[in-house]
């Protein structure tokens, strides 16, 4: 009579704990740089009636993180009925991209012994890290002359900086109707048209070419160049330039390549850093010829260009097209220095001049 009663209460036990037993998944997004520590957590929760004993997690991740304990030692779960436990599991970051945890499962055996359960929870996680691009240094950055929009009045310039009002003149048509100074007008009798002060217009635009499908570049040149880039941005952050961003990956819906925006400032640089961190090499690549075509479409004006990555002949025309439309353009170059890079500056004829001071 005992064993019957117990094989029903395992078979009980087997049939209602593994639907009490939840996981708690709140969004939550751990940001790190390379070789840092932090720790995620998992909040089990029992929200049966019944106790549950000697349960044990187990999980999935890739190699972007690396736990403190290599065996995934978690500790044995016991709860009480609505009782909740949190298990912490510290890690390192190793390398950019992301980790999401997956394939999470509980094993347990029943109160008795007789059955063991596994539990597997099918939601995604949404706990992810994502661990940035490890910034390289790229030497002559500092000799590259920098300016900011709106310090550098010129009265050839094509752009205006409608901040600082220069003055004002008489009314003519065709003038924008938003730019007529009414209070003077109202004061002189006769409409007056405000005149702002023109300025150089300068920003850097960052072009990073992952390859096509059948890449000469291997994964640590992809690497290296990403490192250069996410160099670059912050550096530009730092001084104030705004920048925009280039990537050769098809955006998902769509048949275009990424483009980032001209911005600038700590937002921008962390939107950056973020679109950095999650490039995939298995990502969709958008075919050369197209990438550059729609780089040509909405390349920002007298530009600084630095273009890291795949180059062909094709990529070597477009550079002509680039410059002789006022863009200065600089390739990264790996030296023999240490983990870094030289900015050289893009001759036609293979003119290989390293960026001095000019």
């Amino acid at each position: 009579m005992v064993l019957i009663s117990l094989y029903f209460f395992a078979k009980y036990y087997t049939k209602h704990v593994p639907t009490a037993l939840v996981l708690e998944n709140n969004k939550h997004t751990i940001r790190l740089f390379p070789d840092e520590q932090d720790s995620f957590s998992f909040l089990l929760r029992n929200t049966g009636t019944i106790p549950i004993h000697h349960a044990k997690l187990d999980y999935f991740f890739n190699d972007v993180i690396r736990l403190w304990d290599e065996n995934h030692n978690t500790p044995q779960i016991h709860l009480l009925p609505n009782q909740a436990a949190e298990i912490t599991v510290p890690f390192t970051s190793m390398k950019r991209g992301v980790s999401r945890i997956k394939d999470i499962t509980v094993q347990m055996k029943d109160l008795v012994g007789l059955n063991t359960i596994h539990l597997t929870f099918d939601t995604i996680y949404h706990t992810e890290v994502v661990v940035y691009p490890n910034p390289t240094k790229i030497v002559g950055i500092e000799h590259i002359e920098k300016m900011t929009l709106g310090e550098y009045p010129l009265s050839s310039s094509l752009f205006e900086d409608t901040s600082q009002p220069f003055g004002s003149r008489d009314y003519v048509s065709g003038d924008s109707f938003n730019r007529i100074h009414w209070k003077l007008s109202s004061k002189m009798d006769v409409l007056q048209t405000k005149v702002f002060e023109k300025t150089t217009m300068v920003s850097w635009s960052f072009i990073l070419n992952l390859g096509e499908i059948k890449t000469t570049l291997s994964k640590q040149s992809i690497e290296q160049n990403i490192s250069y880039l996410a160099y670059l941005c912050q550096y530009a952050t730092s001084k104030n330039i705004p920048y925009e961003m280039f990537i050769n990956v098809q955006i998902p819906g769509k048949h275009s390549a990424f483009h980032l925006d001209v911005s600038k400032g700590k937002e921008h640089l962390g939107r950056t850093m973020e679109i950095l961190a999650r490039l995939d090499h298995s990502s969709i690549k958008v075919p050369n010829k197209r990438f550059l075509l729609s780089i040509d479409a909405r390349l920002a004006p007298s530009t600084t260009l630095f273009y890291f990555g795949e180059k062909d002949q094709l990529s070597e025309r477009h550079f002509v097209n680039w410059r002789k439309n006022g863009s200065r353009i600089y390739l990264a170059e790996k030296q023999d220095i240490e983990d870094g890079a030289y900015l050289r500056s893009w001759r036609r004829a293979n003119e290989n001049d390293m960026v001095a001071g000019r």
